[in-house]
């Protein structure tokens, strides 16, 4: 739309790696692959292709695509655990929390795309 403006919010990353979810994540599901709880082919198979560019890298493809105009880059930060509050929470409720939420979320998917080749 001419003249319109568009709000994109997505995972990012600064200059330094971290250490992501995913990754945490890939090492569980390959501890359970070497206590023989999931087959191989089922983790083979299992792949959320997710990347998070620098902010750097999202400028550039901005400017690239030149029916795009950037009046504004942000970023912002937060952390697995958000919007718990720090001061009566330790620190093992709040990984409890980030567990269950991860595996509300990665459950699900593993358990759909394993359904495909039948558990």
């Amino acid at each position: 739309m001419p003249g319109g403006a568009m709000v994109l919010v997505f995972p990012g990353r600064n200059e330094t790696p971290r250490r992501s979810l995913r990754e945490v994540i890939s090492l569980t599901l390959n501890d359970m692959l070497l206590e023989v709880l999931i087959e191989d082919e089922k983790l083979d198979s299992f792949n959320i292709p997710v990347y998070e560019p620098t902010v750097e890298e999202i400028r550039h493809v901005i400017l690239e695509e030149e029916s795009l105009f950037l009046q504004r880059l942000d970023i912002f930060t937060m952390s697995w655990d958000e919007g718990i509050n720090d001061s009566f929470l330790d620190g093992n409720i709040r990984a409890e929390f980030v567990a269950k939420y991860t595996r509300a979320v990665m459950e699900r998917l593993f358990y759909l795309q394993s359904s495909r080749q039948k558990l």
